[in-house]
């Protein structure tokens, strides 16, 4: 038996095989968990395959900056399985325009984008699932390195810093109700997403070098696992934190 026998675990956000929300779905799968997935409409023809890799795991078509997908989704879910005891969310986006030119250029627009998206789908995600979640459960988002300003990451970085402040509140209002809320922060990962950011491969190489551990950006699985362990009892006692899985870049100052 795996450490997420018979959890249902709802991965937000699946793009394609090569992003961390993929190797999350591997692990939950290989540990014993029943996935639940959802997507953007336009991604639904690269997900339905990966869907059925992982046990015909059922798909959900859900815009998490819309309240009514989100209702939608949670009652499909509550009609095939009764509960959620675990949400992973996969979810960022910032105009490309914003991300290219200083950040003191991002207007109010990319600026109201990027943290909807970004961090608000969160908090919008975890209220609409959270009568799904009666027993308690484990929420578990991605964030990047927020203590270090990147080149071309700009409003991104600040979206992730508001997602790390979001973890932290959310933890401290849901204690009670027994649901934990961490998030993993990620080395560079060679995804589609990481690739839209100018300059990605410095950063990338960056993190390889000064890795202790090392880092292959090329592979999700540290990543799926670490996640597995925190939606999983043996975290019991884990939240309001940042895991970082990177293989020790962010302690390395070489």
């Amino acid at each position: 038996m795996g450490i997420l026998q018979d959890k249902v675990i709802l991965v937000a956000g699946l793009a394609n095989e090569k992003s961390l929300a993929w190797g999350t779905s591997q692990s939950i799968v290989r540990e014993g968990g029943q996935l639940v997935i959802s997507c953007q409409e336009a991604l639904l023809g690269r997900v339905e395959p990966l869907a059925a890799k992982a046990g015909d795991a059922p798909v959900f078509v859900c815009n998490v900056n819309s309240d009514e997908e989100i209702a939608k989704m949670a009652d499909g879910i509550r009609e095939r399985f009764g509960r959620l005891d675990g949400i992973v969310h996969s979810i960022a986006f910032a105009p490309r325009e914003a991300l290219k030119k200083p950040f003191v250029e991002t207007t109010r627009e990319e600026f109201q984008i990027a943290l909807e998206t970004s961090a608000h789908s969160l908090n919008a995600l975890v209220a609409g699932l959270l009568p799904l979640m009666e027993n308690g459960g484990s929420v578990v988002t991605f964030t990047f390195d927020t203590y270090h300003a990147y080149p071309n990451y700009n409003v991104m970085g600040v979206a992730k810093a508001a997602l790390e402040a979001e973890v932290r509140y959310l933890a401290f209002n849901l204690g009670e109700r027994k649901i934990r809320v961490n998030a993993v922060s990620a080395g560079p990962p060679n995804t589609l997403a990481a690739r839209g950011i100018s300059g990605f491969s410095s950063m990338k190489q960056d993190s390889v070098e000064r890795a202790p551990l090392g880092w292959d950006p090329d592979d999700t699985g540290p990543v799926g696992d670490a996640t597995a362990y925190l939606l999983s009892d043996l975290s019991r006692a884990v939240t309001g934190t940042v895991h970082y899985v990177d293989g020790g870049t962010h302690i390395s100052g070489v």
